[in-house]
């Protein structure tokens, strides 16, 4: 990945969340040669299928914290889920979101456990993390959107034996 490359992607989550006018800054002021070898390093470890350390390498940069990271991991595998704010609500419903790699970590596990219960109830569908994610923003969308979804996006109690969402 390039210093370019990296820059399009925080343009990109800035417009998603909130915009903090350093951050685009302090990612520019990477070294092309720190951002291509980090992100390879990120890129091989997701290979390897070691989610949390690929992310723990690409925070390494500077301005990359775990939102910024999982997007820059999810970009390039769609597999991956970005730590939305969307996402972040639906599974930490308090009024200041976590945006630290023990959340992310969280989010995870919640975002793979929901996929694979998906999977049994289908035996053909091909849910990911990252699928599961990309459902709850649209979902959100959808609700921000036309105001015809219910006022609370779906959350699943990891305590329940239920596979079906609940609503509160």
């Amino acid at each position: 990945m390039s210093v370019e490359d990296l820059a399009k992607i925080v343009e990109w989550k800035l417009s998603r969340g909130i915009y903090r006018p350093t951050l685009l800054a302090q990612v520019k002021s990477n070294s092309a040669e720190l951002v291509e070898s980090t992100s390879k390093a990120a890129f091989s470890l997701l290979k390897q299928n070691k989610t949390l350390e690929a992310l723990a390498e690409i925070s390494k940069l500077k301005g990359v914290g775990p939102a910024t990271a999982s997007a820059i991991l999810s970009a390039h595998s769609p597999d991956v889920p970005f730590m939305s704010d969307e996402s972040l609500a639906t599974f930490f419903p308090a009024h200041k979101l976590p945006y630290t790699a023990s959340a992310y970590k969280t989010l995870l596990a919640r975002l793979t456990e929901r996929a694979a219960e998906l999977n049994e109830d289908d035996a053909k569908s091909e849910w990911t993390a990252g699928k599961v994610e990309r459902a709850i923003w649209a979902w959100n969308v959808i609700e921000k959107l036309t105001n015809v979804a219910r006022k609370r996006p779906p959350s699943w109690d990891a305590s329940s034996s239920s596979k079906k969402a609940k609503t509160e």
